[in-house]
């Protein structure tokens, strides 16, 4: 992970009212130490929902349905969970049943260790012993709505995803599916769009350090015949 800023660095320095026409969703997650969410991490996702328009994910420290209640409140639209489905797992189905399975997201965190995917959770400091497809397969059994699957040894590096291992995800799985963890050119985005299972695909690098490539990015996949909104097209209006 690279660090960037604190949350008013972050406020003050994107304009995400124009880096909205460049996404369809935007997941902030909170990566910081704390066991749950913040009131500082949470007035910061509500001062960004105020100015855009796509749906907003958010997560880290997500322990409770109050603490999803909360983020609702500041402006979420969905609320990612990890360790819950693992330490958790009835209460994620009690989450699914009270917002509804398009509210809550899953993810699949992995570092690659001599070659092989070692699924962990809780920002990275737990280690399971399950595998990468039973770990996809335990968290889509759970009914989340969509899956992020990230790679931390990749993450940050602007090496391109790790596809490899994203090769052996089932294109049948009932649940849509997210990549992240390595993008550091447009083109790497077309290539995680390119595998069967994937539906989507996110980065972090290109929306922190590298220009235009967001605009660029959705230019060159739009031009590819990806099926994506070219929403800078739209007529757009600030709240």
């Amino acid at each position: 992970m690279q660090k960037i800023g604190k949350l008013d660095w972050l406020k003050n320095n994107i304009n995400f009212f124009e880096i909205a026409k460049s996404l369809d969703e935007l997941i902030i997650v909170d990566l910081s130490t704390n066991k749950t969410m913040t009131s500082d991490f949470l007035a910061c996702v509500k001062d960004i929902a105020e100015n855009v328009y796509i749906p907003i994910t958010v997560g880290g420290g997500i322990q409770s349905k109050e603490c999803c209640i909360e983020a609702f409140h500041n402006g979420a639209d969905k609320i990612l969970i990890n360790s819950m489905q693992y330490a958790h797992p009835n209460e994620v189905e009690t989450l699914i049943s009270t917002f509804g399975a398009q509210a809550i997201m899953g993810c699949v965190e992995y570092n690659i260790v001599e070659t092989k995917p070692v699924i962990t959770h809780s920002k990275g400091t737990h280690v399971t012993d399950l595998s990468f497809n039973n770990a996809v397969e335990h968290c889509i059994e759970l009914g989340v709505g969509e899956l992020l699957i990230n790679c931390i040894s990749k993450d940050g590096t602007g090496f391109g995803y790790d596809t490899d291992i994203l090769k052996e995800i089932t294109s049948e799985l009932s649940s849509p599916i997210i990549i992240m963890g390595g993008a550091g050119h447009w083109k790497h985005l077309n290539d995680g769009l390119k595998l069967d299972a994937v539906n989507a695909v996110a980065t972090g690098n290109l929306l922190n350090f590298i220009g235009n490539s967001l605009i660029d990015g959705r230019k060159y996949l739009l031009k590819d015949g990806r099926n994506l909104v070219d929403w800078h097209q739209v007529q757009w209006k600030t709240k």
